[in-house]
């Protein structure tokens, strides 16, 4: 992951993926997404990585599991995704999707009250 040198001392990256409580990849890619710019949705996605996936299922569940993910893709932000995209995306984007789904969910409900 390009946290030690040859030497074994800690590179740059090093000494601040040690300074995170969380695993090392995980580490790494929160120390790039605020280098990137996109800390928020890659918090959301180390969050979920840290959790059970909810895409994991049983062979009974298999069709709701893959109806359910094909529900979020028609609904993504970005306009309707078509029958194929299912298979080119990961379950962490999808994830990502559900998140921004239910955020606007609760939005809209708290403008309500």
């Amino acid at each position: 992951v390009g946290a030690l040198e040859g030497d074994e001392e800690l590179t740059p990256l090093g000494y601040h993926l040690a300074k995170l409580p969380v695993d090392v990849l995980i580490g790494k890619m929160m120390v790039y997404g605020a280098i990137f710019g996109c800390l928020s949705p890659i918090l959301s996605v180390s969050a979920f990585l840290s959790y059970k996936s909810p895409f994991v299922y049983t062979k009974d569940e298999r069709q709701n599991v893959e109806r359910a993910k094909l529900t979020l893709l028609n609904d993504k932000q970005d306009g309707p995704g078509d029958g194929n995209d299912i298979d080119r995306q990961s379950d962490h984007l999808l994830m990502m999707i559900a998140y921004k789904r239910w955020e606007t969910i609760l939005n809209e409900v708290s403008m309500l009250f």
